[in-house]
């Protein structure tokens, strides 16, 4: 197959990391951008791994915050676990577009902007075209589960009094959203990144995370982003022959069912894109399955949990999970890149194993293992 022509529509981090390589590899792709700049719209956390960090060489000029542990809390139960070394960073998502920008204009790439993404849907394409348009075309092409998502950036001072800007905080409450978990992170200075995806009112979800009403979160709110979150694992195939299409990034749903991040994931698919474009290949889907394909597994399973179990329930689960040593076990042994690598290490631990005997008694396994 011919790859003289590459066409890469959505300019975000999934169609620049993929453009950056092809480059790099002796391509010569063609970048197409929806939106007259780079950056825009905002809708992801960053929050990403040691892992990410050296495999994407991240600048330290990008890294905004180092997270030591994380607080979670289930209904009115808090349970905390500290490192001594960072576990979690924040990056700049913003720059970290700009970065790649300038990094594919710095070895001659050209990104055409104001380009919408359309084709033929009837006929081949004579180019091959690498689709990083994201969730939208995530949900045409699978049209799997995606929840409204809202992230906040917001001045600390009202409902943060006695948080630690060193850790992550996760908040469960499904009597207010039953779909997905919040979270809040500090970004610096006072200035908090709070989010959640939900089906429901996203604004009362956040202001009840805080225990503050409306109007004092957005009284206090900098900036309001808005976007998708992916909870239905990656579409079956990633390339499509009779169009010539092949999918990266969200548009392939390469994010995690249980967080909704993928950047991770996403630096290790466009590898497997660029080695399988060099045999002539663009299906590189039984590659990334073959990594992947436990942890997807996994993190359904998780998913599960969540969506079936009430408040109440989980609320014992986690009481159960925080006898003994098991939050820090868990966060000195966690990978929050592969979680079944957690789970094997976790599964040498005496307190791990107390623990799931304990559990057993009370979750529904039989239920559990249906959803494997």
């Amino acid at each position: 197959m011919d790859f003289n022509e590459i066409n890469i529509f959505g300019a975000g981090p999934a169609g620049l990391t993929v453009a950056n390589k092809l480059i790099k590899n002796g391509f010569e792709p063609s970048v197409y951008e929806s939106n007259s700049v780079v950056g825009i719209p905002q809708h992801c956390s960053g929050i990403v791994s040691h892992r990410f960090l050296e495999m994407a060489s991240i600048p330290n000029f990008l890294v905004k915050k180092k997270f030591y542990g994380v607080e979670l809390r289930v209904g009115g139960l808090h349970f905390k676990a500290v490192a001594s070394m960072p576990r979690a960073y924040a990056i700049d998502r913003y720059r970290y577009e700009l970065w790649l920008e300038k990094m594919f204009l710095d070895l001659g790439g050209v990104i055409r902007f104001n380009e919408e993404f359309k084709y033929d849907m009837t006929k081949k394409s004579d180019a091959l075209i690498i689709d990083a348009t994201g969730v939208r075309s995530y949900i045409t092409n699978k049209r799997g589960d995606v929840l409204p998502a809202m992230q906040l950036i917001y001045r600390g001072e009202e409902g943060f009094d006695e948080y630690d800007d060193r850790i992550a905080y996760i908040f469960v409450d499904k009597d207010v959203n039953p779909d997905f978990f919040s979270w809040a992170i500090n970004i610096g200075n006072n200035i908090w990144k709070l989010g959640s995806a939900s089906n429901r009112n996203l604004w009362r979800v956040l202001s009840s995370m805080l225990s503050i009403n409306r109007d004092a979160l957005d009284k206090n709110s900098i900036k309001k982003l808005y976007g998708h979150v992916i909870v239905g694992g990656p579409v079956q195939k990633f390339f499509n022959p009779s169009l010539n299409v092949v999918l990266i990034g969200d548009s392939a749903g390469q994010v995690k069912v249980t967080t909704g991040g993928g950047l991770y994931y996403l630096l290790v698919a466009s590898d497997m894109l660029i080695d399988a474009l060099k045999y002539d290949a663009p299906e590189y889907s039984s590659h990334f399955y073959k990594l992947f394909k436990d942890e997807y597994r996994l993190q359904k399973m998780l998913r599960h949990i969540f969506l079936t179990y009430s408040q109440r329930e989980l609320m014992e689960i986690v009481s159960i999970m925080s006898r003994g040593e098991f939050f820090n076990v868990l966060l000195t042994l966690g990978d929050m890149d592969f979680h079944m690598t957690s789970l094997v290490k976790l599964l040498m631990d005496r307190d791990f194993i107390k623990t799931v005997f304990q559990l057993s008694k009370y979750m529904k396994l039989s239920m559990l293992f249906r959803s494997l």
